[in-house]
């Protein structure tokens, strides 16, 4: 080959590898082009949905100084009203575009906001059964599901319940049902738990009295000789009352007096028993339920599910030395009560005191 046809080739080398390189550099440019304009776009996108999150905040601290109630007129509601874009995936356009103006007065970006009152829904985590079939069934969905949906409980966010319920029902049904936060440390009632080695023997018992645990002052003093380090046995001074009948029936519903006991089959009305003329001060007091037979039911006292035995939740007020409680019959049970019995913190008048006290225990290696 001549040195003619040698520089030939050199140079087409040459040429060729130039191009490669300025092929490889515009195409890095291009990256490097394309990856600042998504960035400029996130940073863009990040900070308007900040201002979206700010803006939403400043509307409803204008709308607490208006008013502490929430209705659909308020301000967090009608700022944000539109039917510009769907926030939730309902397929109905609820909410409206609010635009970002740059320096120059031009389109920077712009956000959508719908804020939603989670206080007015219904908490999947502590509602009873009997609300959640009636709002079921008052959107046409499948309350025959409510039992599956309750044994999912707790819940951390709502899309554990599309496993259960059909796609148009948890359409229709997620806009009224909530899950707040799951908190490790509070129980479904709401009620944070209680630490068993804590020093305090009385929040053991109140916990043991508020999960109506049988003989709770026995059991949380045992509990707490457990715990504790020392040898001294834990002590509570209780202060009650004789076992208190009542005195009449302001409405008896379904219950009826047989013998010494009041009873009430399944699915009955309600009735308004009475103490009166109680040997006690006015005031609040624990209240204790009795009936028969430990496995007896007693009924619903505010809400509360009772058996025989049970503590309820709430303290009872004695009001003019009379005291009311409206029993509901269950509906899956027939219902007794036979008496009741009062629990004072302290030592008044009228009440006996007895002493409990815990069991220690000491291990010899």
């Amino acid at each position: 080959m001549s040195n003619k046809g040698q520089a030939l080739v050199i140079v087409i080398s040459v040429l060729s590898l130039m191009f490669i390189i300025g092929v490889a550099l515009f195409a890095y440019s291009q990256a490097e082009r394309v990856a600042s304009a998504r960035h400029v776009e996130n940073v863009r996108a990040r900070y308007a949905a900040e201002a979206g999150v700010v803006y939403a905040g400043k509307v409803l601290a204008c709308d607490k100084q208006a008013t502490v109630l929430d209705t659909l007129g308020d301000l967090f509601v009608s700022q944000f009203a539109g039917g510009d874009v769907d926030l939730d995936g309902d397929s109905l356009a609820e909410s409206r575009w609010i635009e970002l103006p740059d320096s120059d007065g031009k389109p920077a970006g712009r956000f959508s906001v719908k804020i939603n009152d989670e206080s007015s829904k219904l908490n999947v985590n502590t509602c009873s059964p009997e609300a959640l079939t009636a709002l079921l069934s008052a959107l046409s969905c499948d309350a025959a599901k409510v039992g599956s949906l309750l044994a999912r409980r707790p819940v951390s966010a709502l899309e554990q319940l599309s496993v259960v319920l059909t796609p148009e029902d948890f359409k229709r049904a997620k806009n009224y049902l909530t899950v707040y936060s799951q908190d490790t440390e509070i129980d479904l009632t709401g009620k944070r738990r209680t630490y068993l080695n804590t020093g305090s023997s009385q929040l053991l018992l109140g916990a043991l009295q508020y999960a109506q645990v049988a003989d709770p002052y026995k059991k949380s003093a045992n509990i707490k000789d457990a715990a504790d380090a020392d040898l001294a046995q834990t002590r509570y001074d209780i202060y009650s009352t004789l076992n208190l009948r009542p005195t009449r029936l302001n409405d008896a519903g379904s219950w009826r007096l047989e013998g010494a006991v009041y009873a009430a089959p399944a699915g009955g009305a309600g009735g308004v028993f009475v103490w009166e003329n109680l040997a006690v001060a006015d005031g609040e007091y624990y209240c204790f339920c009795y009936a028969v037979n430990d496995t007896d039911i007693i009924g619903e006292i505010n809400l509360q599910y009772v058996r025989s035995h049970d503590p309820l939740m709430h303290k009872v007020r004695v009001s003019g030395g009379a005291l009311t409680l409206a029993i509901q019959p269950a509906r899956d049970a027939d219902c007794r009560l036979a008496y009741i019995v009062l629990v004072s913190p302290d030592s008044n008048e009228g009440f006996n005191r007895a002493t409990i006290t815990g069991t220690e225990a000491v291990v010899i290696n």
